[in-house]
């Protein structure tokens, strides 16, 4: 990581409605420019931490769901759920 210069590698731009009063949800986008390519094994430790994440997610959601319930008819399913639209949380709950 020290043959990288952070310092000029990316710039970035940060939307928001907060001055949308009767917006009750605030939502907020960033956009990042790489200006600089990353050295290509970045790629490899990133994908490694985001596993690891999910990871660190299930065996929280687990450890929770045995405190709350004890075990599960099905343990298969207690995972946590990772998705990008709404409308593929419908049957999570076990419906």
């Amino acid at each position: 990581m020290r043959e990288f210069d952070f310092s000029w590698a990316h710039a970035y731009d940060r939307t928001d409605n907060v001055s949308a009063f009767s917006d009750a949800l605030v939502r907020a986008q960033w956009r990042l420019k790489i200006l600089v390519p990353f050295p290509e094994r970045w790629g490899v430790l990133v994908g490694d931490v985001l596993t690891n994440l999910c990871a660190a997610l299930d065996h929280t959601l687990w450890t929770a769901v045995l405190t709350h319930s004890g075990m599960s008819a099905r343990p298969h399913r207690i995972t946590f759920p990772l998705t990008t639209a709404r409308k593929n949380f419908k049957g999570w709950d076990g419906s």
